[in-house]
């Protein structure tokens, strides 16, 4: 049996069930699925997906350490569903789960219900998609950010030569003049973790008071926000390394409030989880 990991965001090594639950038999193979006209649809932009080739960059490089790398798919759900089909007969797929926007959701659920019985999908950004309770939705969120990480994948021990477009056809995709963007914020594991611990020890002087402040919010902020969206460092990872070392760190309020604000990621994409509706309506009607 082949396990074929599927990757949209938590584009990362560590912490990454998927990865790590895919690779336990070192017989899998790593597949970004790129599709054109999902990049084309509500809220989705060029920006944002020359940072998420940044992070498939960087995580190329670590999966190529242990006979890995990602291959790009470059088609929908449909077409992916079919190229699995005709390729293999014996597999099982693994994937994160991701809230995202309704082109998107449309295609993963057609593309969950037809393998449902060969596929497990992973819970992700402390998200809880079975047994939702609001009551306890505090209580279950803090379990699941104190449960330990998830280590590195295994070696792979699979040698197949994929008829598929590698991580090359990124770079040259933005070595084009014509995709040239400036004034955007770096992608990968290595630059969010610059950012969390710049932030931890310098910048989050005063977060409370300059995170509102369209001046200085962009120092005083965490800057982790797109790391977040495309998975290169887990909410799992900053909220454990932020209660670990806030007790020797200044600033202890600042930091407690940035906590918060974890907290709150989480509990309003568990909302747009349950409510995707809210991709096209406001929250109260009336100020539609």
């Amino acid at each position: 049996m082949i396990d074929i990991i599927i990757l949209n965001r938590n584009l990362r090594l560590l912490d990454n069930a998927a990865l790590f639950y895919g690779s336990l038999r070192s017989n899998f193979i790593v597949i970004y699925l790129h599709d054109k006209e999902y990049w084309k649809s509500n809220g989705r932009s060029l920006r944002q997906l020359k940072f998420a080739a940044e992070c498939l960059n960087e995580l190329d490089h670590d999966l190529k350490k242990i006979n890995s790398e990602i291959n790009v798919f470059d088609g929908s759900f449909e077409m992916l569903k079919d190229w699995i089909e005709k390729n293999y007969d014996d597999y099982f797929i693994h994937m994160n789960h991701c809230t995202d926007t309704n082109y998107f959701r449309l295609g993963f659920e057609n593309f969950k219900n037809h393998f449902s019985r060969r596929l497990r999908i992973y819970d992700d950004f402390g998200l809880q998609l079975s047994n939702f309770d609001r009551d306890s939705w505090s209580k279950n969120w803090n379990h699941i950010m104190s449960a330990d990480l998830l280590g590195a994948p295994k070696y792979s021990n699979n040698d197949d030569n994929l008829n598929l477009k590698k991580i090359k056809f990124f770079e040259d995709m933005f070595a084009d003049e014509s995709y040239k963007l400036r004034d955007i914020q770096k992608g990968g594991t290595s630059f969010a973790n610059q950012l969390l611990e710049s932030f931890l020890t310098e910048r989050c002087k005063d977060y409370r008071v300059k995170m509102s402040s369209p001046s200085k919010s962009q120092e005083s902020c965490s800057r982790l926000s797109p790391h977040f969206t495309y998975g290169s460092i887990s909410i799992r990872q900053v909220y454990q390394k932020l209660n670990k070392t806030v007790h020797s760190l200044n600033h202890k309020q600042d930091l407690y409030s940035f906590k918060k604000r974890l907290y709150w990621h989480c509990h309003f994409v568990q909302k747009l989880h349950t409510e995707p509706e809210l991709e096209f309506y406001s929250m109260h009607r009336m100020c539609d």
